[in-house]
């Protein structure tokens, strides 16, 4: 059973406080490796946390304690996010180096990369005319 000691504030009386509870991580503690690169992984596909959390059956809340807290996540969790990622479980779990495409840069990288450094309305409005002609496409 947890401990728990009462309050000592003035504007909370009676109030008790369950030291057992998880109040969450510290800013001050970086999260566990495995969390940064699904973190950036996922964010690298343009994903929330919250599709990611859909597209393999589990809550936004989840997928936050993954990449934040979490060090011992079940294999068939890992298979999963890997598989949505459209990455391999050696990627996500860094035993393995992500592929790299041989040779330069594509035109269309390079312009992505202008774009990315041009005023946020500017990217916006980028967004959109590229949305429209994907939209099109689908």
């Amino acid at each position: 059973m947890a401990s728990s000691i009462p309050a000592h504030t003035p504007d909370f009386p009676g109030i008790v406080y369950d030291l057992g509870a998880m109040a969450g991580r510290p800013t001050s503690k970086p999260a566990p490796e495995f969390g940064q690169r699904l973190s950036a992984t996922r964010k690298l596909r343009g994903l929330t946390q919250d599709r990611l959390a859909r597209s393999i059956g589990v809550s936004q809340k989840m997928i936050d304690y993954y990449e934040r807290r979490a060090v011992n996540i079940k294999s068939e969790t890992i298979r999963k996010l890997a598989h949505a990622l459209q990455i391999s479980v050696d990627e996500l779990m860094g035993t393995k180096p992500p592929k790299a495409k041989p040779g330069p840069k594509s035109r269309l990288m390079r312009q992505f990369e202008q774009v990315e450094r041009l005023p946020k309305a500017d990217q916006e409005l980028v967004g959109r005319l590229l949305n429209r002609f994907l939209d099109k496409a689908a």
